[in-house]
């Protein structure tokens, strides 16, 4: 049998789950497409439809796996719900795109939920205005003293190259899934506490097989202690989302 190596962010992933076709591509700092991990600073993951060729959905995610971007689509236009966060400023977008125009309310906050402004749109996607609670009288008192903070997300010691050395060298595919064939992207959400032990494991997509869900759980349990997450450079609880690719 041949060797087979499941991996996570080493690879393009191309694959059916739930009646979608994935695909996975890396970027670098400019997001041109890469062929390998190497020199890659952040991911795309594409949904489509079971044909593949209708897009559903794009998810931007740092080699952190940090959720940076998130487009739904409907009949080819952007539809639905929308996020951006951009660690550069500091700042995270959260909107709902109509016919693949802006729609209703737009939130801009800053990495910890406090909303710094809000834009309204109309049903044609024209913007009638941007608003602030800093207008309210009174309101501009209540932000004296008020701190920023600046957080980080939970990693694996090492970033992502030691992760994806920790996954060649202890994840097993599991010998009765090879045999049938199954292949899938496990999503595994998981809290790192502040001390870095890590609890609360759950399987996120359950339509996957079983016998890999098993063995995505156990490699993560292996990994022990994370660095945790911080605000203001003191440690928190934080929740995790890791994927786990198995392909043959």
């Amino acid at each position: 049998m041949k060797n087979t190596l499941p991996t996570l962010l080493l690879l393009f992933l191309c694959l059916t789950v739930d009646a979608q076709k994935i695909d996975t591509v890396f970027l670098d700092e400019n997001s041109t497409e890469l062929i390998s991990i190497e020199g890659a600073n952040k991911y795309k993951v594409k949904h489509y439809d079971k044909r593949g060729k209708r897009l559903l959905k794009e998810e931007l995610y740092s080699k952190a796996n940090v959720l940076l971007q998130e487009i739904n689509y409907k009949k080819d236009k952007k539809d639905g719900h929308y996020y951006y966060k951009s660690l550069q400023n500091g700042t995270e977008t959260i909107g709902t795109f109509s016919k693949g125009v802006k729609a209703g309310t737009w939130y801009t906050n800053n990495l910890s939920g406090f909303n710094l402004y809000y834009d309204e749109f109309d049903d044609s996607g024209n913007e009638i205005g941007r608003f602030s609670k800093k207008d309210v009288p009174g309101y501009a008192d209540t932000l004296k003293g008020v701190e920023v903070k600046i957080q980080s997300s939970p990693r694996y010691p090492g970033g992502p190259p030691a992760w994806g050395n920790f996954l060649l060298n202890n994840l097993k595919y599991p010998k009765e899934a090879q045999q049938h064939g199954e292949e899938a992207i496990v999503i595994i959400r998981f809290l790192v506490n502040k001390d870095g032990s890590l609890e609360d494991f759950e399987v996120i997509n359950q339509e996957t097989p079983a016998t890999l869900q098993k063995a995505a759980l156990d490699v993560v349990r292996k990994s022990n202690r994370w660095v945790p997450a911080t605000i203001n450079g003191h440690p928190i609880d934080s929740t995790m989302d890791i994927r786990i690719v198995f392909r043959l």
